[in-house]
């Protein structure tokens, strides 16, 4: 008999690291794949990126619409409980052996809380990481705690989750599930690209995402003036804006992109969202990252694109050393500018060692969550080390 099996998803950077997964267990005859979406995905605000994933293939089981119009923390919180609400009646309906989750969005919290109270099984993916900068650090450590299964991206992460006393028998370092993602995506050109995105890719085109660092409320506002005033000096940046996560003061951000784009728009653009295939291919031909997203830790290695990562949200994390880490002043944003035109820098890149690629990450999951689920039990001891 096949087990059931529920995957969900909230963004579109969430479903991109997810995407071969997805597709590896939508053809599985071991397993019934009930696909879920929820968050920035059916939100109109955040451009209803749960079509990309239909135009993929994929059949979804369900929608679940929980995001209020609006960025406050009380906001966040109650979207939090309208998607438990819901998510609590899906799972009573499908019944699930296990649910899989990633990362550590509020969304994934709630989903992962619900599944917990409802003795579903937990396959947590990108678990023992840090990000000083973000509640998100708070929320994945307690997802860590619900979880049964743990797929980590490295192995520091991996001696992390068990340090936390979950049993080293069920953490496995597979390396980072966004390896496998990027190399599935089908390649374009940068001409086709720029047809795509409608903006032409020059030597000084940079892609720029930036969310609010929300253990340091009402600094949005200040971060974001910080570096429009360092694009506004720099002329010769072309600049493609991907809009902030539905996080707090994530309009505030977004509000300054806007200004800027109207008043720079013959060398910058701003969208919601690219989509998983458009944001990959645009970084495949980007000169440069800059902002402080976890796509520029994680993703970034994979394709030795540099990468400015502003300010505390992504402290923590495993790098390697095609990141340049700086404050979110003006003149450290400025010297990140310069260290990333210097020799030395880009000398580095040619020997880039990736701390994040293990191949088939994605069959290394699913293998072992055949093998495991098999016989599963979901009480948990404490492991003391």
């Amino acid at each position: 008999m096949r087990k059931n099996i529920i995957i969900i998803t909230s963004n579109r950077a969430e479903y991109g690291i997810l995407k071969p997964l997805i597709s590896l267990f939508s053809k599985s005859n071991e397993f019934k794949l009930n696909l879920i979406v929820s968050g920035a995905h059916v939100s109109k605000t955040f451009g209803q990126t749960y079509k990309e994933i239909t135009k993929d293939g994929f059949k979804i089981k369900s929608k679940i619409e929980c995001l209020i119009d609006n960025d406050s923390e009380v906001s966040v919180s109650k979207s939090m409980s309208i998607l438990s609400l819901s998510l609590c009646e899906k799972i009573s309906e499908i019944k699930p052996d296990c649910i899989i989750l990633l990362g550590d969005r509020f969304e994934t919290h709630a989903c992962a809380c619900v599944s917990a109270v409802m003795n579903v099984p937990i396959a947590h993916i990108q678990g023992g990481e840090i990000t000083e900068g973000a509640v998100d650090d708070k929320l994945r450590h307690s997802i860590t705690k619900l979880s049964n299964f743990h797929f980590v991206f490295t192995e520091i992460y991996k001696k992390r989750v068990i340090q936390m006393g979950e049993n080293p028998n069920n953490v496995f370092n597979v390396g980072a599930l966004n390896g496998d993602s990027l190399l599935k995506v089908k390649k374009l050109s940068k001409t086709e690209i720029e047809k795509l995105i409608n903006f032409k890719i020059d030597n000084n085109t940079i892609l720029f995402t930036f969310h609010s660092v929300t253990l340091e409320p009402g600094t949005s506002e200040k971060y974001i003036k910080t570096i429009i005033k360092v694009f506004e000096y720099k002329k010769e940046l072309r600049i493609i804006f991907t809009k902030t996560n539905p996080d707090a003061d994530g309009r505030i951000i977004n509000s300054y992109i806007d200004k800027f784009v109207k008043n720079n728009n013959k060398r910058s653009i701003a969208v919601e969202s690219l989509g998983h295939f458009k944001y990959i291919n645009t970084l495949r031909h980007v000169s440069l990252l800059v902002g402080n997203s976890s796509s520029g830790i994680i993703e970034t290695p994979f394709l030795s694109l540099p990468t400015i990562n502003i300010g505390t949200r992504q402290k923590g994390r495993v790098r390697a050393s095609n990141i340049i880490d700086c404050k979110c002043s003006y003149k450290e944003i400025m010297n990140a500018f310069k260290i990333f035109k210097s020799k030395k820098f880009l000398a580095n890149l040619k020997n880039l060692n990736n701390p994040y690629k293990i191949d088939k990450t994605s069959l290394k999951i699913y293998s072992i969550l055949k093998k495991r689920l098999k016989k599963i039990q979901n009480k948990k001891s404490f492991y003391d080390i």
